[in-house]
């Protein structure tokens, strides 16, 4: 009986598995019709080759450039297809779809004969091969209709199979989405022809490729994580090994994409990322193969048939970049959430792509500094009698360009983000993306510029405007580029770390340097583009540098990087010795030195390329930009190549809605009114949202406080420094609008608490919200007079009718040598910022 039970319940095991899926003896017969539809799709292949060597020597013969005697007849009979076996399989519908192709197939070889016949009778010599020309548009045409074919054939396998489909299964799950990839990279190649002139694959252009790589940015993206999935053993292994195919595809197709406004650009390019296809293919093949050890049976794929052109190659002319001028834009503020766990692999992979695509970009940039240096120096010369023309009769740079495939790659790997992370992160990176498209633009109209020799029309007027107009962007990139890694940084840290220890003993040291030498790469890039001299003495010159370059030969490098290490560690070291001699008054350390510390770049690309090489949960590491300094850059009539662009000057005065860099301490107290009639959306709210954002973008050293008058003056915020967001951000949270108000007693507590936390040559400011007038004394006007010749100026935000002039608010502003500000929904993040910077570091 025991023996009975345990029969049946092995019986209803193997039918539990089987249930919702394909049979073995049904995924043998389906995937007979898939061998065939991939033996057809090598024999289109092989029999197009065929007919290019045919074609080319029909042209070679008619042009006759070469010596030509005897054509050839095409011999492209040398493939077999097992049509009698597919047939077996006995599904009727698919039988007339295998017996249809085979019949266009069979008019291939009639076609092949008369061609045959036609070059063993050496007719070309009497109609200039025009009967041949009209069977090639005939084979043409057969080979159209057998892709067409093709995929129907493949489409409907796919659809007879998932009427069997079940979602429980793992490996079923896996290979639809798998499927997915396949079926865009199959609807690509069926618009690629093979071009019987040069005897070539078409490149895929624009739009066209364009879209590709986003489609398939976008499902890589959303493929599981490998220790996320219930599958092992060599189906695990073939998942991982598709996954890196798709990524070489992305890659190789990608730096075409990049490369599309760069003249010199291979025209096979395309072609080299060909390989790939085919390779996913057979790793999704393999998949299927090694599902059948979890007795999961599923469907094969096969490549579509392929077509040829008998056009000539279509010479595709550079991509022109649009030129757009940069307009700043405010980002919104980033809000931490509460992350209990560390991040999955997914948030970890979207976080290092934002790096990734940060660190490419100023690869590329750097590289560009020392054209804009050449060509700087040579129209100095120019201007001042020495030098009569510049070395730059054809190009400025042949090869800028920045990395837009990755900017595609952020956008789609950023779901695996939170919402409120990724709009905030995305919007940031949009703004570096127009700040490289102009400068892309710039170098593409600078080059034309000289090979045109137009500088002989406007004595490099147009080139020393635009040398300009690159600094001020490299400035803005810079400040764009430290707010995004600022708030990666944040998210980073928001999470808690992973208990896995790092791989390597390389890794771990490599990590321990950089996070020493950052402390002196912040101070050294403030001096490089002119910051205060103070920061230069205070940091560069101290311990941190020797913890900084001491270790660095010890690391366990390789050979290939032993070179590019010993390299960093010669001018870290030169840079040590200049600093002890500053120390002891012997001399200065010049700013060849300072800049000689960049090296640091070199070990950020080896911590990098370990972290990817590791597979472990680690966050990548960010390059320093050098800094594009000229001497007196704009001295020139205009800085502007567009009479729309903004910013007009890079200087103090401009609001930097992105950073504090350059402004003195913040004690910053806001004094509000919270009565009533502040509960309007445009009035507290309105407030509340700005305050936040002014808080992301402070540094932990600006402080803020909070004063609000109703009924009775209350503290609800002492001074808080800008590190304590969450802190801040929940106490601007529970602010509410309450009932009457008493000015006077507001007025003396945040003088109160402003005294008491002064900042000795920093920015003391307080700023008074209120959305209407109110009774004023002699006692606050006097008091608020006083302490504006003691630094602690006063500052008002009327939320009231923009009509009505506030008399006694316009007076109390000039008692306390502020700014009286209206504000409304447009501007009021901008004047916030800007009381907040209302003092440079002296």
């Amino acid at each position: 009986m025991k023996s009975f039970v345990f029969c049946l319940a092995l019986v209803g095991l193997i039918s539990l598995q089987t249930q919702g899926q394909v049979s073995s003896a049904k995924q043998q017969i389906y995937n007979q019709y898939v061998e065939f539809n991939e033996q057809m799709a090598q024999a289109s292949q092989n029999i197009i080759k065929c007919l290019h060597y045919y074609y080319k020597s029909t042209q070679a013969y008619k042009t006759g450039k070469k010596k030509v005697y005897r054509i050839a007849p095409p011999n492209c009979s040398k493939y077999q297809l097992g049509v009698t076996k597919v047939l077996a399989g006995g599904i009727p519908s698919l039988n007339a779809q295998v017996q249809a192709m085979w019949t266009l197939f069979k008019e291939l070889r009639e076609h092949e004969k008369d061609l045959n016949a036609y070059c063993i009778a050496k007719t070309y010599t009497q109609d200039n091969f025009a009967h041949s020309d009209k069977v090639l548009t005939a084979i043409q045409k057969i080979f159209d209709q057998l892709q067409a074919k093709s995929t129907q054939l493949q489409q409907d396998l796919i659809n007879l199979v998932a009427q069997q489909y079940n979602t429980s299964n793992p490996h079923q799950r896996l290979a639809k989405q798998m499927r997915e990839i396949i079926d865009v990279e199959d609807k690509l190649q069926t618009k690629i022809l093979f071009n019987l002139h040069n005897g070539k694959f078409e490149q895929a252009h624009g739009k066209l490729r364009i879209e590709n790589i986003k489609q398939l940015y976008g499902l890589l993206a959303k493929l599981p994580e490998t220790n996320n999935i219930a599958i092992k053993g060599l189906a695990l292994s073939a998942y991982k090994r598709f996954v890196g195919t798709l990524q070489g595809l992305l890659n190789s197709r990608g730096k075409q994409w990049n490369r599309s406004a760069v003249g010199y650009q291979r025209t096979s390019s395309f072609y080299s990322s060909r390989p790939y296809t085919r390779l996913l293919i057979n790793e999704f093949n393999r998949f299927v193969k090694d599902s059948k050890w979890a007795k999961v049976y599923l469907l094969k794929h096969s490549r579509p048939s392929y077509r040829f052109t008998l056009q000539k190659p279509i010479d595709y002319k550079q991509e022109k970049p649009v030129f757009q001028a940069f307009s700043d834009t405010p980002s919104p503020g980033l809000s931490l959430l509460n992350h209990p766990q560390p991040p999955r692999q997914k948030a970890i992979d979207a976080l290092n792509s934002y790096i990734e695509c940060i660190n490419r970009s100023i690869v590329k940039n750097d590289d560009l500094i020392k054209y804009i240096n050449s060509m700087h120096t040579a129209l100095q010369q120019i201007k001042q009698g020495t030098r009569k023309e510049a070395d730059y009769p054809h190009y400025f740079s042949r090869n800028y360009f920045y990395p837009k495939s990755l900017f595609c790659k952020v956008r789609q790997l950023s779901i695996a983000l939170p919402t409120s992370y990724l709009k905030v992160l995305n919007a940031q990176m949009d703004q570096l993306e127009e700040v490289l498209k102009e400068m892309a633009g710039l170098d593409y109209g600078l080059n034309h510029y000289l090979k045109n020799k137009d500088y002989q029309k406007d004595n490099f007027t147009k080139a020393q405007k635009v040398i300009c107009r690159y600094q001020y962007l490299y400035n803005i990139f810079d400040d764009k580029r430290s707010a995004l890694v600022t708030n990666i940084y944040r998210i980073q840290s928001a999470y808690p770390a992973h208990k896995k220890p790092l791989p390597t003993a390389t890794t771990r040291d490599l990590l321990r340097i950089l996070d020493f030498g950052k402390p002196v790469m912040d101070a050294t890039h403030v001096f490089l583009r002119k910051g205060t001299k103070d920061a230069f003495n205070e940091h560069l010159a101290d311990s941190l540098v020797y913890a900084f370059y001491n270790p660095v030969m010890k690391l366990a490098f390789d050979k290939k990087t032993y070179r590019s290490a010993r390299k960093a560690h010669r001018y870290i070291e030169h840079f040590v010795k200049a600093a002890e001699l500053t120390n002891q008054g012997k001399g200065q350390a010049s700013a060849q030195n300072i800049s000689q510390l960049y090296e640091y770049n070199v070990l950020v690309s080896f911590y990098n390329a370990a972290v990817n090489s590791s597979k472990s949960p680690l966050f990548k590491k960010v390059r320093y930009l050098k800094v594009l300094s000229l001497d007196n850059p704009c001295d020139y009539k205009s800085s502007q190549t567009n009479a729309k662009a903004t910013n007009k000057k890079n200087n103090h005065k401009e609001v930097n809605m992105t950073s504090m860099q350059g402004f003195a301490p913040n004690n910053l107290m806001l004094l509000l009114d919270v009565s009533g009639s502040m509960k309007e959306k445009n009035k507290l709210p309105l407030l509340k949202q700005s305050l936040k954002y002014l808080v992301n973008i402070m540094r932990p050293e600006d402080e803020v406080s909070i004063v609000v008058y109703a009924g009775d003056a209350a503290v609800v915020l002492e001074p808080t420094s800008a590190a304590k967001q969450t802190q801040i951000n929940e106490v601007i949270d529970q602010l509410r609008s309450l009932g009457k108000t008493n000015v006077k007693a507001g007025f003396k507590l945040a003088y109160k608490w402003m005294t008491k936390n002064y900042k000795e040559n920093g920015n003391n400011r307080i700023i008074l919200a209120t959305d209407g007038e109110f009774p004023i004394d002699k006692y606050i006007y006097k008091m608020v007079g006083k302490r504006a010749e003691k630094g602690i100026y006063l500052s008002v935000f009327s939320f009231g009718n923009n009509d009505k002039k506030y008399k006694s608010l316009q007076q109390l502003v000039e008692k306390g040598k502020g700014n009286y500000e209206h504000i409304d929904s447009k501007n009021a993040n901008y004047k916030l910022v800007k009381e907040a910077q209302s003092t440079q570091i002296k």
